[in-house]
């Protein structure tokens, strides 16, 4: 099944990465800490675990170094989904048919 190209342009206008990111809890006043889906680091008094940062629309692991700017390569490699899956469980979420 293909995409249309306009229906891709909308999932990404609207998807952001705290859409797919799950559990965060806030560290200081502009970025969110979580567990990283690649190698589980999680500690909230180190920089170890994955650091969300909302002005940058970034995560990045400080154990592992995995990283992404982009809600559609989150979801493809945390869940290990393809391209057209990924753009699915995103429209799913934000309801574009």
């Amino acid at each position: 099944m293909t995409i249309p190209p306009e229906i891709v342009d909308r999932i990404k206008a609207v998807s952001k990465l705290s859409d797919v990111i799950g559990d965060m809890k806030q560290k200081g006043r502009t970025q969110y800490f979580s567990k990283c889906p690649k190698c589980n680091a999680f500690e909230e008094r180190k920089k170890n675990g994955l650091i969300y940062t909302p002005a940058k629309e970034i995560v990045k692991c400080f154990q592992c170094g995995w990283g992404t700017n982009s809600p559609i390569t989150y979801v493809m490699e945390t869940q290990n989904r393809t391209y057209p899956e990924a753009l699915s469980i995103l429209a799913d979420i934000h309801n574009i048919d």
